[in-house]
């Protein structure tokens, strides 16, 4: 219970909804009008049932009048407002009905009653008075007499009116739905959609978001998707970094209570397998987890994925790191028995020459090393070229050397060895062409080099020619920098080609994201760190383009309408993974892909208002993410795109909206807003909602068919969307 300060000093405790309200007094004469303090409270009637609180409410009133232009207050039934629109205070603002929320120490404003009460001494200077019978109004107003209906409840009209205050103010503590609408039944169904404004729940499966605005809760499953697209990394605008990434494992360890741990595992597989997932560090946090977990068959399928997910020695490294940092807090150990085989399977799998090329390429990341690996599962080389690996891991190039320099050695054996050989000689070399004989011949990496031999032209040039695509990407201002790519010169044709191979792209797995951020950078010109400066190439940017839309998982049009629409409000100006791309930026570029399938498209951007979209299909990824830069930010209105299309009339068989759902602005929910295209327009509408946060939170309600919430950076997103406009979903 609230607590309101008199002039007088005193404590005046409001009543509780559940105590009893008496009856009005009989009607009187109309009195001459009383004068209010503005100090005072009348925000609810005091009954006389209760005494303690009656007699706390004869104070003296003060000796100043109320002064000039100041607004009475209407008593009203059991909650202390008015139930009329009428009588509500007139004030300035957007909504000019609205109730002031009560301040301590602040009288409570609205219009006088119809039945005002003369001044009495002794009074409470609200409007205390006596009362026909004895005994005086504690403190509040005689209220006006209402009649019942037949049925001996009040008239619903009055019910009607208040509701709208009662639900701002259970919406406010982002709670109450179920209290709220145990009295408002009529306001169910469509007519409940229509005058429900996104700050209050229009379901009571509804959840308040982090601004406060009400959507739904997305599946465990589907919050298992964005997390393994965007992590949780950086957080979100409105969630830490932290507290995200707990409440993504507690949804993981949901589905594992309920029996879905081996689906989960097969979702980790297929994300990290067909390159769907920008990151690794998502998948490998999940996979730890799992593997960790008190279910017997999830922790089995967990360390028999461990392979197929870990592909290279960091992979491995931040997996075994995961596990140690969940250790204390899953009260578990680690390095039993089924970790060391796991380990030791990952060794065993690989050639010699292809593990020879890991540990020397990667040699520890996060604190492990594989000799700390090794020694730690017990592994017993099931090769002759796994054990040459092991001792050159164990015991250094020299043992190796003695040992079996007299042997008589397999083809395979001698050219791990003059691998290895290789790998030691170019640390200590200073001479140029010795390093480039040494890259061309045994295939050498940029890992494998010392770094004065990076200040070298022609050590690039020959890094160039055998080059991974994922380097590639990351070296690209370097090489440009150095003058290794000149334009016109063979370096920048070689480099086009490769970008423009679509299998080199399936087979590198090269995310979308990696092309985009290689692209965000390179036409800048610098880098985020250090004062590396380059003249960008026209003919990369263009194969930089190119690759982009290589990297998705093309499918067959539909030839449906399609409206696309992009979050630009100030939430969606958060970092994707860590990047320098934003949400926003990078929900535009998924658009350009949707357009690129899809012929009848259009594109729209969002805020609290709709906001002019610089966005055509014939632009370069280059001039959008320059577009997307230059729109200013506001507050979030997801239900906009449906209400311009139905005030427009544009015909639309499917919006697909991508926001981070953390809509709050509007005057009607997302999917009420779609329900009403519906029918004013005659189309069967879908609405599609690409997440770009790994928050729990949608604006498609899971009871509609035809609203469907998917990850929006998903390099199969184009399949989904096809198969969901189709109906095969």
């Amino acid at each position: 219970m609230s607590s309101v300060k008199t002039p007088g000093s005193l404590s005046m405790r409001h009543h509780s909804p559940a105590l009893p309200v008496m009856a009005p007094a009989k009607r009187r004469p109309a009195p001459p009008p009383a004068a209010a303090d503005p100090g005072s409270s009348c925000r609810r009637p005091l009954s006389s049932a209760n005494p303690p609180l009656a007699r706390q409410a004869h104070v003296t009133p003060p000796t100043s009048r109320q002064p000039p232009g100041a607004v009475t207050c209407r008593a009203t039934e059991a909650g202390g407002r008015s139930s009329r629109p009428e009588d509500a205070e007139t004030l300035p603002g957007p909504r000019r009905t609205r109730r002031r929320r009560e301040r301590g120490g602040a009288a409570e404003e609205g219009r006088a009653s119809g039945r005002q009460r003369r001044e009495h001494p002794g009074s409470s200077p609200v409007g205390g008075g006596a009362r026909r019978g004895g005994g005086a109004r504690s403190g509040s107003r005689t209220r006006r007499p209402w009649r019942r209906s037949r049925s001996g409840h009040r008239p619903s009209g009055r019910r009607a009116s208040s509701s709208r205050g009662e639900a701002q103010r259970f919406s406010r503590r982002r709670g109450g739905f179920r209290e709220w609408a145990a009295g408002h039944r009529f306001l169910k169904g469509r007519k409940m959609e229509e005058s429900v404004t996104q700050m209050q729940p229009m379901h009571e499966t509804q959840l308040a978001n982090s601004e406060g605005g009400y959507v739904w809760q997305v599946t465990d499953m589907n919050r298992l998707h964005r997390f393994l697209c965007f992590g949780s990394e950086g957080g979100t605008y409105y969630i830490q970094e932290q507290r995200l990434g707990l409440q993504n494992a507690e949804a993981l360890l949901r589905l594992i209570e309920d029996g879905r741990g081996c689906e989960v595992i097969q979702e980790i597989k297929s994300f990290s397998q067909e390159g769907r997932n920008a990151k690794q560090e998502p998948t490998l946090f999940a996979l730890a987890i799992c593997s960790q977990c008190s279910d017997t068959s999830t922790k089995q399928a967990a360390f028999k994925a461990v392979p197929e997910v870990c592909r290279i020695p960091t992979h491995l490294f931040t997996f075994i790191q995961f596990k140690k940092d969940l250790k204390e807090s899953m009260h578990c150990g680690m390095w039993g028995r089924a970790l060391r085989k796991a380990v030791a399977d990952w060794y065993n799998e690989k050639g010699g020459m292809a593990l020879a090329l890991a540990v020397t390429k990667y040699k520890q990341r996060n604190g492990w090393s594989h000799k700390d690996l090794l020694r730690l599962s017990h592994l017993k080389p099931s090769s002759e070229g796994l054990a040459i690996v092991t001792k050159y891991i164990t015991k250094g190039w020299k043992e190796v050397h003695d040992t079996y320099k007299e042997k008589a050695l397999s083809v395979e054996t001698e050219r791990l060895l003059k691998y290895l050989e290789a790998v030691e000689k170019v640390k200590r070399t200073r001479d140029e062409l010795e390093v480039i004989h040494l890259i061309e011949e045994h295939r050498l990496v940029r890992e494998h080099l010392l770094t004065n031999h990076l200040k070298s032209k022609e050590v690039w040039k020959a890094l160039l020619q055998e080059m991974p695509l994922t380097a590639l990407l990351r070296n690209l201002g370097k090489m440009t920098a150095n003058s290794v790519l000149e334009p016109g010169n063979s370096e920048v044709s070689l480099v086009c080609e490769k970008l423009c191979n679509e299998k080199l792209l399936k087979k590198a797995r090269i995310h979308p994201f990696h092309v985009l951020v290689a692209l965000e950078t390179y036409k800048t010109g610098h880098g985020l760190r250090g004062k590396l400066k380059w003249r960008p190439d026209e003919e990369i940017l263009q194969a930089l383009d190119a690759a982009f839309y290589k990297t998705f998982k093309m499918v067959e049009p539909t030839g449906k309408r399609f409206l696309l629409a992009v979050d630009v409000s100030g939430s969606m100006e958060q970092r994707v993974l860590g990047s320098i791309l934003s949400a926003s930026t990078v929900a535009a570029a998924m658009c350009m892909v949707v357009t690129r399938t899809e012929s009848d498209s259009y594109i729209v951007a969002f805020s609290d208002e709709m906001v002019p979209c610089p966005l055509t299909t014939d632009m370069t990824l280059q001039q959008v993410l320059m577009a997307m830069s230059q729109i200013p930010a506001g507050e979030t209105d997801c239900s906009l795109p449906m209400i311009w299309a139905q005030k427009t009339n544009t015909a639309a068989d499917v919006f697909i909206v991508f926001t981070d759902n953390e809509t709050f602005a509007g005057s009607v929910h997302p999917a009420a807003a779609l329900r009403e295209y519906r029918k004013k327009m005659g189309i069967p509408a879908k609405l599609i909602v690409c997440g770009m946060a790994s928050n729990g939170f949608t604006i498609a309600d899971p009871d509609d068919r035809g609203m469907l919430d998917m990850c929006g950076f998903d390099t199969g997103a184009l399949d989904v969307i096809r198969n969901f406009t189709l109906d095969v979903i």
